[in-house]
């Protein structure tokens, strides 16, 4: 189990070593709640307006540079609105996984 994951998930320290790959296997297997699938599409949407809007192709004047910035730019505003949709519905899938017993 990587480092980072503990970090974001302190609920893996309490389950032990063997089980934690397929803990998280089942939190990741969770699904969205509707308020989650509402936050993702939003972030999407933001990022799509963002992009369009942004004119970083002109400001750069280069069509590469461009489009790294606005990926770059989609990329932030995806992780800033629709980022904590799916850490709630990991936390949720890992105190679910976490009780589930081993077959």
């Amino acid at each position: 189990m990587t480092d980072w994951r503990l970090r974001l998930y302190p609920e893996l320290r309490n389950v032990p070593e063997p089980d934690r790959e397929r803990v998280w296997r089942l939190a990741k297997n969770e699904a969205f709640r509707f308020s989650e699938n509402l936050l993702v599409l939003a972030g999407i949407v933001a990022a799509a307006v963002v992009v369009k809007y942004a004119g970083f192709r002109a400001l750069l004047g280069s069509v590469f540079l461009g489009t790294m910035a606005d990926f770059i730019t989609a990329a932030f505003v995806l992780l800033v609105i629709a980022g904590p949709a799916y850490w709630r519905r990991l936390k949720r899938g890992l105190a679910a996984a976490a009780e589930k017993p081993r077959l």
